[in-house]
């Protein structure tokens, strides 16, 4: 099923892409992107972020700093959200390793956004400590020298399965 996203939920995203961008690039906390890359990467995260929390009623992602974030169970409420824009990753779910290894366990929710901005439907979840023992999934080093799990869209459990309570 796709959903629509409105150009509210775009302008909100933004706003918390640009300080998530200038927060990153002030403290030194970038990826190998340059500024204009990382912010269109932060866009695609936030809006991610946006989108499932209004639609589940969760609370939005606010303005907080690094070190807040870092201290946060997960994006939203709890729940680690993994958007996708580009096509070469369009039906995988990507993680960096630090972001399911040793943590808390979680739900990861992969989105798939439309190129146009305009919609956007769940490609599924997963518990985030059953992403690494998965007998699927791919360890590799990205294109930024940071390893990653990979795993295809169709082994996640469909977003209709996704818990409101989050217990491992």
């Amino acid at each position: 099923m796709t959903f629509a996203i409105t150009k509210e939920q775009k302008d909100y995203a933004k706003v918390i892409a640009k300080q998530r961008n200038n927060e990153a690039f002030a403290h030194e906390r970038h990826t190998a992107y340059d500024k204009q890359n990382a912010y269109n990467a932060h866009c695609q995260g936030a809006l991610g972020e946006v989108i499932f929390a209004d639609q589940y009623g969760l609370p939005r992602p606010q303005d907080i700093d690094y070190n807040e974030a870092k201290r946060m169970p997960g994006d939203v409420s709890g729940y680690e959200i993994k958007a996708r824009v580009n096509d070469y990753i369009k039906h995988e779910l990507w993680i960096n390793c630090a972001d399911v290894d040793n943590v808390p366990c979680k739900p990861v929710v992969l989105i798939k956004i439309d190129k146009d901005y305009e919609t956007y439907r769940y490609l599924g979840w997963a518990w985030s400590d059953d992403i690494a023992q998965h007998k699927e999934v791919v360890k590799q080093v990205n294109q930024h020298g940071v390893e990653v799990y990979r795993l295809d869209a169709h082994l996640l459990t469909a977003i209709e399965y996704l818990p409101t309570e989050q217990a491992c």
